[in-house]
């Protein structure tokens, strides 16, 4: 993973900004610290954002832990961020196309060069 990160943040210009994607399942969790291990050793800033989708009981409570969990690891800034899901592509369809407008307005809100995924889109 930590060789994926450095790849990935071997043409980010000191001082820019990356964002990591977090659901704060396993994947997206290592990838999590993989970047904030190797971000500052290039000098870029790393920050993250998790998104709750507010399909399941205690959504907003497992994103707000997902954030205090990042912001553990000195990722800044930390977004955590609702979305409204809904029904055009069936769920799993809307529930992806709201999360992955407010990574993009997490970026454009934040000046973030890239948003890291742990899975492709």
């Amino acid at each position: 993973m930590r060789r994926a990160v450095r790849t990935a943040l071997a043409s980010v210009e000191a001082g820019d900004l990356v964002l990591v994607a977090c659901s704060g399942g396993a994947d997206s969790l290592a990838l999590a610290l993989a970047v904030a291990v190797e971000a500052p050793k290039r000098g870029v800033r790393a920050g993250a954002v998790t998104v709750d989708h507010g399909l399941q009981p205690g959504s907003s409570e497992r994103a707000e832990q997902t954030g205090a969990t990042l912001r553990d690891l000195a990722l800044d800034p930390v977004l955590v961020r609702a979305v409204d899901v809904g029904a055009r592509g069936g769920p799993e369809g809307a529930a992806r196309s709201a999360r992955y407008a407010a990574l993009d307005r997490a970026a454009d809100e934040t000046g973030a060069v890239a948003v890291l995924l742990a899975h492709t889109r």
